[in-house]
């Protein structure tokens, strides 16, 4: 019998053997070394917690087959207990399954088992594997506790994470509201300012072309009040021209009258023809004098000192082209040095400089008025260096209190409200007589053009400032 129980005691799992374990070890410790076996002698190197390892275990089972007096000492330890006496004295055959159910219950499946294994009732072969049956059926039953936990756990994880879900749904969904109700915001703002800005703009293009209608009549009015100039300026000049003419005759006849050779009848008609130019003189100087001056001043030719008046009944016809200024061959009038032979070698030439064309390039980080400044003393350097008379143009929006520049030999001229200082450059060219040469100073496509057009020479801003560089020097 105990052979039996013995191999059914090998089929038990490691759990329910723990009460038999350690009751053989605890056995073991209470001899004497000498008592010990000499097989049984390593199972005193484990503790309790060495015992609870399946090696262990398998070792204290096989001591208890191979040693029947360990194997009795055990039994013996075991069945002096209260506690296992009383399963033994309930236990039955017949009751065999509901005494391992309970035992289960109380968590007492392993004293039951050693019970049975020590006291070795009629079926305890049976009733120990009727408790590896209860102990196999209550590990599946906490492993689907277990299961059915963690199910459980994740279920109620999972509705925790869709009500999370939920709920970010709901606040991108109020997101989303909120974004599609400021987008509509933004689009209808946007059409508004969009039409604010049409609105502005169309306004912006009418102002433009009633600007450029008011410019292009403005225009119109100067081209056609600066030809009605020079056809006044051409009028005093041919006035001019005959009232020396007039003089020229008055002489001779009072050199005629003051001849004692001449007889009283010629005296008579000299005289008489003395004051019918008189008359003509004083008709001529009061047309000369009603004739109306062009509003820009221009520069008037004055006949050199060592230059004769024409003769009587002479009238020098008046030039058609203006007087190119004198370019030595072999120079580029674009350069300095032939800049500096037209304004050494031309009689009367006059240099007309394109102000802010030339001054932003030399010195583009001053302010305006410095500009300004700096080129008129550079522009007087060239009057003092070369001798010719210098006219600077500048563009003029209407403000008052502009500081006037004045230096010798130099005149400023500022455009008026509306008018560019390119027109006023072409306009300074037109006033002067066609005997005087002429030389542009400016960079600007239109104003060479022009310039050219109305017979002046044109230098470069680059060269009018080599000019000035130059003229500094001496």
């Amino acid at each position: 019998m105990s052979e039996e129980l013995d191999i059914a005691l090998t089929g038990v799992p490691d759990a329910l053997l723990g009460i038999v374990v350690e009751t053989a070890h605890a056995v073991l410790r209470e001899l004497a070394p000498a008592d010990v076996s000499v097989a049984a002698r390593p199972l005193l190197r484990f503790d309790r917690r060495g015992l609870a390892s399946g090696a262990a275990r398998r070792q204290v089972l096989a001591a208890l087959r191979r040693e029947p007096q360990l194997r009795a000492m055990v039994v013996e330890a075991l069945t002096d207990k209260a506690e296992v006496v009383a399963m033994l004295d309930e236990y039955s055959v017949l009751d065999a399954p509901q005494i391992a159910v309970n035992a289960v219950d109380r968590d007492d499946l392993g004293l039951l088992v050693a019970a049975l294994w020590a006291g070795a009732p009629s079926g305890a072969a049976f009733g120990i594997g009727v408790c590896v049956s209860a102990a196999a059926a209550r590990q599946a039953h906490d492993a689907a506790a277990h299961q059915v936990h963690e199910v459980e756990r994740q279920l109620d994880e999972a509705t925790v994470a869709v009500h999370r879900a939920d709920q970010r749904m709901s606040d991108a969904d109020a997101a989303a509201a909120k974004a599609l109700a400021q987008l509509r915001e933004e689009r209808a703002a946007r059409r508004q300012r969009e039409q604010s800005h049409g609105a502005e703009v169309a306004a912006a293009e009418r102002a433009t072309r009633d600007v450029e209608t008011t410019l292009a009549q403005e225009r119109a009015n100067a081209l056609t009040a600066t030809q009605r100039a020079a056809r006044d300026q051409h009028r005093i000049a041919d006035l001019e021209q005959r009232l020396i003419e007039a003089r020229n005759e008055t002489a001779t006849l009072r050199l005629a009258i003051a001849t004692p050779a001449l007889s009283e009848t010629e005296l008579r008609g000299a005289a008489g023809l003395a004051q019918q130019l008189a008359e003509t003189l004083g008709a001529m100087g009061e047309r000369v004098a009603a004739a109306p001056v062009r509003p820009v001043a221009a520069t008037r030719a004055v006949r050199p000192p060592n230059q004769s008046a024409p003769t009587a009944g002479e009238r020098p016809p008046a030039p058609t082209r203006r007087a190119l200024a004198n370019l030595p061959g072999g120079l580029l009038a674009d350069s300095a040095d032939g800049a500096t032979a037209m304004l050494t070698r031309s009689a009367d030439l006059v240099l007309i400089v394109d102000g802010y064309n030339v001054s932003k390039r030399a010195w583009p980080e001053s302010a305006l008025s410095e500009q300004r400044e700096k080129l008129a003393r550079a522009l007087h350097q060239i009057h003092l260096r070369f001798g010719c008379d210098v006219v600077c143009c500048f563009d003029g929006d209407g403000t008052e209190g502009v500081r006037p520049l004045r230096r010798a030999g130099l005149r400023i001229v500022f455009s008026a409200r509306g008018q560019e200082a390119d027109e006023l450059v072409v306009d300074a060219i037109d006033a002067l007589p066609k005997r005087i040469p002429v030389v542009v100073a400016s960079s600007d496509a239109w104003v060479r053009e022009h310039a050219e057009r109305s017979g002046g020479t044109v230098i470069s801003a680059a060269t009018a400032l080599e000019l000035a560089r130059l003229a500094g020097r001496r």
